[in-house]
């Protein structure tokens, strides 16, 4: 018969990537610098992907960014509300 015993690490409840704010942030202004750089590609070499790899890095470092200010105004609205 196996054992019903969990692991401590089984049991901890996993906190998901996206609810960390502060790594949103981080992920996102490094998507944003990355969107600076297709951009002067874009504009000054003949490489065709600059455009779309711009668009995209912009576009997933914004929906970060405003995740994570979102997620700290979150979390200092339940440690206001708890106090």
């Amino acid at each position: 018969m196996p054992s019903t015993t969990t692991t401590p690490t089984a049991a901890a409840p996993a906190v998901a990537w996206y609810n960390r704010p502060v790594p949103a942030l981080a992920a996102g202004v490094g998507l944003l610098a990355l969107c600076g750089v297709f951009a002067v590609l874009w504009v000054t070499t003949p490489f065709f992907l600059a455009r779309a790899l711009g668009y995209l890095s912009g576009g997933a470092g914004l929906l970060l960014v405003w995740g994570g200010i979102n997620g700290l105004r979150q979390e200092r609205a339940e440690q206001e509300w708890r106090a």
